[in-house]
């Protein structure tokens, strides 16, 4: 049975943890502002997709109590769910974090956060371990500590980090990690080079979160409030796409039923109900919570200067977030 260290119990760890449970590995969650709800009384889940009910695994507050908890057995996975932020020195805070969970050369490391650029200093560190990079879509919102309503999709990219790397254990491990998800009900797929996955959530991402977190508005509710927003979204997600393209992943064609991406985030926006989602920045904005500025808008922008692409309405809004950003730490 494979041992699994979930690090960060917000709405996408609960989700992905009921689908580990279900595939009957052994599960530790590090929670912490839903420790005691967790701890009371486990996860509850509602989701016409991936089935209801609920799960109560080993919860625990901190890396170092789940290691304690057997100090001799080894995590084989450590999947970081967490949100992908830095401290006041430019660090992953949960590349730390998770170091006494990791034992050399045998613990994968899982990246199941968004943006750009989130697998790096996971491979810097622990260089001598596989390091899986997942891309997850699975809109959901915990409505309450512990419990999670999710709705519309679920689908998820895994593939290799670097995408070179080719060695036995990292493909048995990428393997493993896919069929698991899958056991549990949930749908995986592996990928040869899963950037190219990245960019693509990034087109809705790096647009969406802005926008909304800006706005203070939910993104359909944004699109029905003037008659120039669907061009301002389409125009700021097509810089998203001329950055790709300049990275090397033609995103042209790749959604789904063979149109482009950036029609197909634009029409699934406008079939949700007129309340919309809010995306996790807006979340952020509304619990007043530090949000993942550099990875999901930043690293595009600094890619665009890297290859010369002009993003002017990308600019804009990392400015304006960034602003954002500091008025809230300054308060």
């Amino acid at each position: 049975m494979a041992r699994v260290l979930l690090f960060g119990m917000g709405s996408v760890g609960i989700m992905l943890g009921w689908l580990l449970h279900r595939a009957d590995v052994e599960l530790v969650c590090v929670c912490r502002s839903n420790y005691d709800a967790a701890h009371a009384n486990g996860f509850v889940v509602y989701s016409p997709i991936l089935g209801s009910g609920s799960y109560r695994p080993t919860v625990v507050r901190s890396v170092a109590e789940a290691v304690a908890l057997s100090p001799s057995k080894a995590f084989d996975y450590a999947i970081v769910t967490a949100k992908a932020l830095q401290d006041a020195e430019g660090r992953t805070e949960s590349v730390d974090a998770i170091a006494p969970a990791v034992r050399h050369g045998h613990t994968a490391i899982v990246i199941m956060q968004n943006g750009l650029g989130v697998e790096k200093p996971y491979k810097a560190r622990f260089a001598d371990n596989t390091v899986l990079s997942a891309v997850i879509y699975m809109p959901s919102t915990q409505t309450a500590p512990g419990v999670v309503s999710h709705s519309e999709m679920q689908r998820l990219f895994v593939g290799a980090f670097p995408a070179s790397e080719t060695s036995e254990r990292t493909q048995h491990m990428l393997a493993q990690f896919a069929a698991r998800i899958e056991v549990g009900g949930g749908h995986a797929c592996v990928r040869n080079d899963v950037q190219a996955d990245r960019w693509s959530k990034l087109v809705a991402n790096a647009v969406w979160n802005p926008a909304c977190a800006l706005s203070l508005c939910r993104d359909r509710p944004l699109l029905a409030a003037h008659p120039l927003a669907a061009g301002v979204i389409r125009a700021a997600m097509e810089e998203v796409v001329a950055v790709a393209h300049a990275a090397g992943y033609a995103l042209d064609g790749s959604g789904d039923n063979g149109t482009d991406v950036v029609s197909m985030q634009l029409a699934r926006t406008a079939a949700r109900s007129p309340l919309g989602v809010e995306p996790s920045m807006l979340a952020d904005v509304h619990g007043g919570c530090p949000m993942e500025v550099q990875a999901i808008i930043g690293e595009v922008v600094g890619t665009a200067k890297q290859f010369g692409v002009d993003t002017p309405r990308l600019e804009t809004m990392l400015v304006l977030l960034a602003g954002r950003e500091s008025a809230r730490t300054a308060a």
